[in-house]
């Protein structure tokens, strides 16, 4: 994302063509960093809990960044089940983990 700020009077002597010309090069900045950044698999490999596969294919790729959705689960459900997060917070010491809180 990129914010704008308001102009200095002082940028006016930059140019108008310049100016107006801002917005396409940030654009292509970004959709650089965009295609560099973000990367997106899908495993086939079944595995039985999920977060043992997020875990391994993560420490295979050497991933930075993990971003997963938070499902809400009463709490008889996350101790059963387990809680994915925490599992993949604890597990990858060297990517970060985003949590995204849905609905």
């Amino acid at each position: 994302m990129h914010i704008y700020r308001k102009a200095f009077a002082s940028e006016g002597l930059i140019g108008d063509k310049f100016t107006e010309e801002q917005p396409l090069r940030l654009m292509t900045v970004l959709n650089k960093a965009k295609e560099r950044l973000i990367k997106v698999r899908m495993v086939s490999e079944p595995y039985a809990p999920v977060g043992e596969g997020i875990i391994d294919g993560c420490r295979k790729n050497h991933d930075d960044l993990v971003i997963i959705g938070r499902k809400k689960m009463s709490k008889a459900e996350e101790f059963v089940m387990g809680d994915v997060r925490v599992k993949l917070v604890r597990a990858l010491e060297r990517s970060a983990v985003l949590v995204i809180k849905s609905g």
